[in-house]
This record gives structure tokens, sequence and C-alpha cells, in this order.
């Protein structure tokens, strides 16, 4: 049975003086099932007893809103946080612009496992302790979490800083979160959208095929579908990838050797012949029920060479897949990569 929704949530408001984040007032509430949040404008700190947990997120509200209005949710990659990814990701000046909500949970830190050599092998330094989302990866034989013996023997700092000895339900935590939001009355609950970078990316597609009626769409940035299960209704994905980034360069093709791994990826028609591309696209395809060949439309954004492969559906059931030429594995914000990758999910998203 899964942990009870109940939660406490404990609100910290922001007033922006000239460092942008001054005078930290708290506001704490302590809410049941039927749990909401204020939709209070600016920038609040959300924290949510779940699953056994103190459980954080970052919430962002424009000013001026009315009625009830979209909500993104926003999961940050391996190591980071909430807070981290409010403040990089894009996604609060999009939110100013278009006019919706957007909410930035934190993973926990959890100590892991993992056989970064391919030798077969978890060896004595193949661990790590850094925040991480529990999408069907973390917690497997692929990647176990440490034993009592292997927490004990780290060193006092690096234990401190687990927050969790058993897999954190991160799916109780997410649906606990949006639910509280949309109980304040103003959020349109059928415009609920989730995207993910990374490790995020890879639980934004857990959530969107195992809790797709809380979720409209979802958009997945260089992460992985790693639930073998169907969305029950599908929802309309759109996956972003670079051809540089590195997770989807390890271990291609069929000779299981790194010194197999490609420079780039194909950037065309070619990358639907890439084993492990194919494999993913075709992953997706499976889980919507969507067949056929893609539509194939090149773009250039800001400069840089994008290609996108669409998988249509009954309206507005659809699979994209974003390809965007010379990027790495990075969140690109406009900043840090030319391509402003929110502008491009948000647009997915409001699409009919």
């Amino acid at each position: 049975m899964k942990p009870s929704l109940w939660c406490t949530l404990a609100a910290l408001l922001f007033s922006c003086g000239s460092s942008g984040r001054a005078d930290r007032q708290t506001d704490a509430a302590t809410l049941g099932p039927d749990a909401s949040v204020a939709l209070v404008p600016g920038d609040r700190s959300l924290s949510v007893s779940s699953g056994g947990s103190v459980r954080r997120a970052s919430l962002h509200v424009p000013a001026g809103l009315s009625g009830q209005r979209p909500l993104v949710v926003v999961l940050h990659g391996t190591g980071g946080s909430g807070d981290a990814f409010s403040a990089s990701s894009g996604w609060r000046a999009r939110a100013d612009a278009e006019g919706f909500v957007a909410v930035f949970p934190s993973a926990l830190q959890h100590c892991f496992r993992e056989d970064t050599d391919f030798d077969g092998v978890f060896d004595a330094d193949e661990s790590s302790v850094t925040a991480k989302w529990a999408d069907g990866k973390l917690g497997s034989t692929e990647q176990p979490l440490c034993s009592a013996a292997q927490l004990a023997a780290l060193p006092g700092a690096q234990r401190a800083a687990v927050d969790t000895e058993t897999l954190a339900d991160d799916m109780t935590f997410i649906a606990a979160l949006v639910d509280a939001l949309v109980a304040s009355g103003g959020i349109d609950r059928t415009k609920v959208y989730v995207s993910g970078f990374s490790n995020g990316g890879n639980m934004a597609a857990r959530l969107i095929v195992e809790d797709a009626n809380r979720f409209a769409a979802a958009h997945i940035a260089a992460g992985f579908l790693l639930s073998p299960a169907r969305p029950t209704p599908a929802r309309p994905v759109l996956l972003s990838l670079g051809t540089l980034d590195g997770p989807s360069l390890a271990r291609t093709g069929i000779i299981a050797d790194p010194s197999d791994n490609l420079r780039a990826l194909p950037f065309g028609p070619a990358l639907l012949s890439e084993p492990t591309t194919a494999a993913r696209f075709a992953g997706w395809q499976s889980s919507l029920g969507l067949a056929g060949a893609p539509t194939t439309m090149a773009a250039t954004i800001r400069g840089i060479d994008t290609l996108r492969f669409t998988y249509a559906g009954t309206a507005p059931l659809r699979f994209e897949a974003l390809v965007v030429n010379g990027m790495g594995h990075v969140y690109s914000n406009g900043t840090n990569h030319p391509v402003d990758i929110a502008s491009l999910a948000w647009a997915f998203f409001a699409a009919p």
C-alpha cells in the first residue's frame, strides 16, 4: 500500500529586495488529504512530509494570475535540487511570459552503486551519494542501493548526507504535491504537465506512463523510458536530445565494448538507423500505441540546426523527438546553449 497522501506543508514566502530574495517569512500549516497550497505570487519553498521523509520543492507563481491556470512540474537531474533548477532551467521566465504555475521538486539523497567501468563488477569505488529520482533504474540490480555495511563504511560527511536508506517513493511525493496545488482551485487539472532532465527526464517518463491520469503531457530532456507499461490514457510526449549527449553515445551499437561508443549521433535520417536511438524511439512508439514512420522537419533555432521527428496518432496524441545538432548533456536555457528548451517544451504542451 502506498504511504498516505497526508502531508505537512511549510511555505517560506519571499519578497524581492536588491538581492532578489530577501526578508524571508515563514507561514506553516498542517494539511490533510484535501490539502491545498495557496497560489501566492512570487517564489516559495514548500516542505512536504511524504513517505516518512521531509520532501522539498520550489514553487513559482507569476503575478496577475486569475482563474485556473496550467501547472508545469519540472524535475532536475542527478545531483541537482528544485531550487537550483528553478534558477537555471528557464521555466520561471516562461511561466511569467505565458501565465502558468511552475513547481520544482527536489529528489532525496541516495547511496547507490553503479558499474561505471562496465566490467560486470561493482568495485569498492563505484558508489555515489547524491540526489537521485526513483526512475525505475535506481534500486534495481543495475543501480542497487548501498547495503547497511556499505553505508556504515562511508566517510562521516557522506554518510550524514544520505536522506534515506531505502528507495524513495517519488511517485507518491509528486502526486501529493500536484494534488495539493490543484486543490488550491487555481490550477486546471486537465493542464498539468511534467518536464525533466536526465535522471529527472527518466522520472518524467515514468510519471507519464504510470500516472497518466494526473498529467496531460510530458517533456523528457536527455532521458530514457525505463517503464515497460503503456500509459492509460496515452499522452503526448516530447523527447529533446543533443547529438553530443554523452549518455546517448555510451555503449551504442551491438558491441559491448566502451570503444564502440559514438563520437556523435547522426544528424539526419540516418539517426533512425542508429540501433540505440532507434530502440529509444520504438519504445515510445510501442508505449503510446503509435504506428508508422515519422515525418521529419528541419529548423534553425537561434543559429542551431535542429530536426524534429513526429510520430502522430489521433490528435493530440503524438511522440516527437527534437534533435539538436552539436548539443551535449545539458538542459539548454538560451545561456548555457542557444536553444531555450523551456519555450519549445511549453509550445508542445500548449499545442491543441
